[in-house]
């Protein structure tokens, strides 16, 4: 390969990796903000809790992240398991088997769903 080749093939490949993480950084925002604006509010049921060995945050303060299997009725009535990982900052607020969350749901496409901000129904 000659030096003009590798000069100009450096910087398409930086910008193309750019362009790639972008373009699912913004896709990723996008998909939250339709969640908050038009997401359907959907009770689902927790099915099983467990803790997994990742972490978010410094050694200092760490908050662990739990795997949450949740049922629930998508909108179009199909019954859905999913499991749902979350950083939880408070023990506390980490829902055990048997209590009811509350999901957002896209209903034009249910397979982008998150935890409602205030989830949690005890």
């Amino acid at each position: 390969m000659s030096n003009v080749t590798t000069d100009l093939l450096i910087p398409l490949l930086i910008g193309i990796v750019i362009l790639y993480v972008g373009y699912f950084e913004i896709s990723k925002k996008y998909n939250s903000y339709r969640l908050k604006k038009y997401g359907l509010k959907v009770i689902a049921n927790v099915i099983d809790v467990e803790k997994t060995n990742m972490s978010v945050g410094d050694d200092s303060y760490a908050v662990p992240i739990i795997e949450l299997k949740v049922v629930f009725e998508n909108p179009k009535d199909v019954t859905r398991t999913e499991i749902i990982r979350h950083a939880f900052i408070s023990y506390q607020n980490i829902p055990k088997t048997g209590d009811k969350i509350i999901l957002l749901i896209d209903k034009d496409n249910p397979r982008n769903f998150s935890l409602y901000e205030k989830y949690l129904w005890r």
